[in-house]
């Protein structure tokens, strides 16, 4: 009761700190910030996918839960958790200690990282590009909303194009 209470207490300046803010009107600027971002991305999706041999046709790589769920989390929920823990908390941590290139570096770097698996490696260039633009876009719009928001847009189209057979 006593941590409810506290929580309750601190709810708005923890939205506040990790960059939850109302949206204002620069947020329109998405409407080119997230189609640029997205051409951009797939030139180096496809750029980085020259240097990977095929996934083989495996059961492990199959999605383990229906497509429905598979689709929900990671065009909804994934994007929501892993900004407020890339671009809200880490940038509130690195904010103090290093500058604005060594902020965006660091989480990029992190983001990465947090997304290597078996085989995956030549694949470093692109979550590091996706790292930095999400990077960008929160750091440019100063809330955490913009971030989500192009995330939720290139995991939408990753889901499309994984449920397409693409």
């Amino acid at each position: 009761m006593i941590l409810f209470r506290f929580t309750n207490i601190f709810k708005p300046l923890f939205y506040h700190f990790i960059g939850f803010h109302q949206p204002q009107r620069s947020m329109w600027q998405l409407l080119w910030q997230i189609p640029a971002a997205l051409l951009l991305l797939v030139l180096t999706y496809k750029a980085c996918l020259l240097m990977i041999e095929p996934l083989p046709d495996d059961p492990i790589f199959k999605p383990l839960a229906p497509w429905w769920f598979f689709a929900a989390s990671a065009a909804l929920l994934i994007p929501l958790t892993e900004e407020i823990a890339f671009r809200g908390l880490f940038f509130y941590y690195l904010q103090a200690r290093c500058g604005y290139w060594g902020l965006l570096g660091w989480s990029s770097l992190l983001f990465a990282l947090g997304h290597m698996g078996p085989g995956l490696l030549p694949l470093l260039p692109y979550y590091l590009l996706l790292g930095l633009l999400f990077g960008l876009i929160r750091l440019h719009h100063h809330n955490l909303w913009a971030s989500v928001a192009l995330h939720t847009v290139v995991n939408l189209g990753v889901v499309l194009f994984t449920l397409l057979g693409v």
